[in-house]
């Protein structure tokens, strides 16, 4: 790439400095975790909270820091990352083109790792043969259906590139739409684990979908990422769309309004509203021509509000970088400080036992412990049941819903005001198409007036639909749910107590309820509690009105056909569409109908699909953290009791001794933990 194609970089600010500081203490960070494992694996030799903490360290130590770019198909995702990039590497079309997890990284020389799930090698392409196999296209479109199993295989693909934002060990990675295709909406869920940041692009023309909020309610807050950027694309084609003189500036207001209301609370961290620094209204298209033309239009690029984003973008990588990886790490610490605890616990109360009594405590512990694991099965396997039941409940009911919508649509559709188009004839219209703009023409101004009203109409259904069904419906699956985790909650603190007791260890003081809660508690602790609520409605309606002009435009050349007849034919056709002009205002009302009748036909199927993965995807979710807090603990008793007669057979030690053994251990750990918030801090 030349210095012309490059991306303005005295925009980065970039200070190596600040860098150079926090991987110093990023490596502190990852020493303390190293020196934990050792004592808890080496000395201690409890060996799964010791892989963790050496999983967590070699990540540190790795010192990558992923920012994943999500939101719905054409928001423009692509458009942005290429705007960063100066140029068009990744696809950016009107299907959904970009079909696997795509990662930037920086390299000199560009190239394209694809990384396997299957564990299968990695291939190196270069970067047309990877576009050339790893996007959809126009060619993967089949009556409407992508194939979506063609890339199952595939975890990611890595494209390595001179972008000066990576070069200090940052990777974006591009995902495929959200609610495109079942498949692949899934495939960017599971990658969000692997994310520390994240930046949500939003369409300024369709702001805030059901869709974008039920991901941002029940996915990206419940999974613990609060750290998220909100580019809103497309914000100059707001004034462009306006069809009356005094409506952009409305539509703004209208937009600053819902910014303000339901964007800018997921930008209070503590006490800190970082509404500047993380929302950005941006013209993606106009800042990548800006780029790709060169320094000429650096004014072009500034106006577009990309670089102001990057700005921020580097001042949080640089500033608040260490602060998001320490945050995890004390939420590991502190889970394995905990386990470490009772671990030691165990191990002191059977300090003075030989090896025979041991074995017999374990014998005697066995049925026991069996018996949480059938809790664990019984209580995930339950909820399989839930799972499945509510998605066949909702389901049916949006089938039904639709149905109804369907029947109502003509009445509907009367009471719209398409005063924008009917003005003056139609036939003159469709008549002189040929002379105008794209912009100008019949169908574009169509669309304009129509799809405001279609989206404001299936909006208010829809919402209806979400209040009346889907909340009821979550409530009662939460209260059901509830009650089950409570009895099975109830009878698996009553067999922890009897293992404690039979164990000497001093009981925990957790609660039945005190246990549910921290079922409910989402993977890697967010606070907040299991939920499937803001259930998604029928999203982005453009393809519902896409034919109308076009068949209204057919209608009319059909009369004017005779048109070139002598006489005859010019009187005849005259008067036909005299009479023509006053039918065409109800087949356009009917067009309209028809294609918001066929449009939900198609659409309904596709969203059936995507409620059961939201709805599936959740309680996998909740299943996750059961059988982990559960099968911890689980192993947690085995293991204590495991170690401590692989510690007799090798080396008799006394009580005494070995009770100061662990207490050592003990002050060790401590004394590690302190040097590890303190780096943190």
């Amino acid at each position: 790439m030349s210095k012309e194609e490059a991306p303005v970089q005295e925009a980065a600010g970039m200070s190596a400095e600040a860098l150079g500081e926090a991987a110093q203490r990023t490596e502190a960070l990852a020493a303390g975790l190293y020196d934990l494992k050792e004592v808890v694996g080496g000395k201690l030799g409890f060996g799964e909270p010791a892989s963790r903490l050496g999983l967590r360290a070699d990540a540190l130590r790795a010192d990558r820091f992923r920012i994943m770019v999500v939101g719905g198909f054409n928001r423009g995702k692509s458009t942005l990352l290429n705007a960063m990039l100066g140029t068009d590497i990744l696809p950016q079309k009107v299907v959904p083109s970009t079909a696997i997890i795509t990662l930037l990284e920086h390299a000199e020389r560009p190239a394209v790792r694809v990384r396997f799930a299957d564990g299968a090698p990695e291939e190196t392409l270069e970067l047309e043969e990877f576009r050339a196999r790893y996007v959809l296209g126009e060619e993967d479109m089949n009556d409407g259906r992508i194939d979506s199993d063609r890339f199952t295989r595939v975890d990611h693909a890595v494209v390595a590139y001179p972008i000066e934002l990576c070069r200090h060990r940052v990777e974006l990675v591009d995902s495929p739409g959200l609610q495109d295709d079942p498949v692949r909406t899934a495939r960017t869920i599971r990658f969000l684990r692997r994310a520390d940041a994240v930046v949500m692009v939003l369409d300024a023309t369709t702001l805030l979908t059901e869709d974008e909020m039920h991901f941002l309610d029940t996915v990206l807050v419940p999974e613990g990422l609060r750290n998220i950027f909100f580019v809103i694309n497309k914000w100059n084609l707001v004034r462009e769309a306006a069809l009356r003189p005094g409506d952009a500036e409305r539509d703004y207001a209208d937009l600053e309004e819902r910014i303000r209301t339901r964007l800018a609370p997921f930008c209070r961290i503590g006490a800190s509203n970082l509404s500047a620094e993380r929302i950005f209204r941006v013209d993606a298209l106009g800042a990548l021509k800006a780029r790709m033309a060169g320094p000429s239009a650096a004014a072009r690029l500034e106006e577009s509000n990309v670089p102001a984003f990057e700005r921020s973008l580097q001042r949080f990588l640089v500033e608040e970088r260490r602060r998001v990886k320490a945050d995890v790490i004390i939420r590991t610490v502190s889970s394995v400080d905990a386990e470490v605890k009772r671990f030691i616990d165990t191990q002191q109360a059977m300090a003075g036992k030989s090896i025979e009594e041991i074995a017999g405590e374990i014998r005697l512990l066995q049925p026991k412990l069996d018996r949480l694991k059938g809790i664990r099965q019984h209580i995930l396997g339950y909820l399989d049941t839930q799972s499945v039941n509510l998605q066949d409940r909702l389901a049916i009911s949006l089938q039904q819903h639709i149905a109804k919508l369907e029947a109502k649509l003509p009445e509907e559709v009367d009471n719209f005001d398409l005063s924008p188009i009917l003005g003056g004839s139609i036939v003159g219209k469709s008549l002189i198409d040929w002379a105008r703009s794209d912009e100008n023409k019949f169908a574009a101004k169509l669309r304009r007036c129509v799809e405001p009203q279609l989206k404001r109409l299936l909006d208010k259904h829809f919402t209806v639909w979400r209040e009346a069904v889907v909340k009821n419906e979550i409530q009662a699956v939460t209260i059901d749910v509830d009650k089950h985790l409570h009895d099975e909650a109830a009878e698996y603190q009553r067999v922890m107590r009897e293992i404690e007791s039979q164990l000497g260890v001093r009981g925990g003081s957790f609660s039945a309820d005190d246990r549910v809660m921290d079922w409910k508690q989402t993977k890697e602790g967010s606070g907040g509690d299991f939920e499937l609520s803001g259930m998604g409605a029928l999203g982005d309606i453009g393809w519902l009105v896409g034919s109308i002009a076009i068949e209204v435009a057919a209608d009319v050349m059909a009369h004017v056909a005779l048109a070139w007849v002598p006489v005859v034919g010019f009187v005849i056709t005259a008067v036909r569409l005299v009479w023509r002009e006053t039918n065409l205002r109800q087949q356009l009302r009917d067009n309209i109908v028809k294609a918001a009748i066929d449009g939900l036909r198609q659409h309904s199927q596709s969203r059936v699909a995507a409620i059961r993965l939201q709805i599936k995807e959740g309680f996998a979710r909740f299943k996750e953290k059961i059988a982990g807090n559960i099968g911890e603990e689980i192993v947690l008793v085995e293991a204590s009791l495991l170690s401590i007669i692989d510690r007799r057979r090798n080396l008799e030690h006394s009580k005494d001794q070995e009770e100061a053994r662990l207490a050592g251990i003990r002050r060790e750990i401590d004394g590690i933990l302190l040097k590890i918030r303190q780096a943190a801090s």
